[in-house]
């Protein structure tokens, strides 16, 4: 009467939620070339990774000027200068920096590669700076 369909209920194979629902393997080779996993890694480099060098300490005798390197995403360090002394600071590094008073006394905006800043220091204190684009990069100027 009806036509008999090609296949029927009994013969279908049912489908079995347990395999569906089976957590991925994290180990193995499809782990080590997951797209989270190379964006994880290439955010790390970017960032510099763990890897911290103590900072040098820079002194200048008389008022003058004075060099901070940026460079592997890391100010050269400390600097302890006279009244009146310009320190200068260049960016060594491929990514663009910033030069920036915590307290946003002076700001050199976004530095590009091999680009410099200066700033005069008229007044004893401790200043305290960071760059805006990367959070971690601190130091300070010492002015005697």
């Amino acid at each position: 009467m009806y036509p008999q369909p090609l296949v029927t209920a009994y013969m279908m194979k049912p489908y079995s939620r347990v395999q569906s629902q089976r957590p991925r393997r994290l180990l193995g080779p499809e782990a080590t070339s997951s797209p989270a996993l190379v964006a994880l890694t290439l955010f790390a480099a970017a960032c510099g990774g763990e890897t911290e060098t103590a900072p040098a300490k820079i002194s200048v005798g008389a008022a003058g000027s004075s060099e901070v390197a940026i460079a592997s995403f890391a100010f050269s360090g400390p600097v302890t200068v006279k009244t009146g002394t310009t320190v200068t600071s260049t960016n060594k590094d491929s990514a663009a920096h910033t030069v920036t008073a915590t307290d946003e006394a002076f700001d050199s905006k976004k530095l590009d590669a091999g680009k410099t800043f200066s700033q005069k220091f008229e007044k004893v204190g401790t200043f305290n700076y960071k760059c805006n684009i990367h959070f971690s990069m601190t130091s300070l100027v010492k002015v005697e």
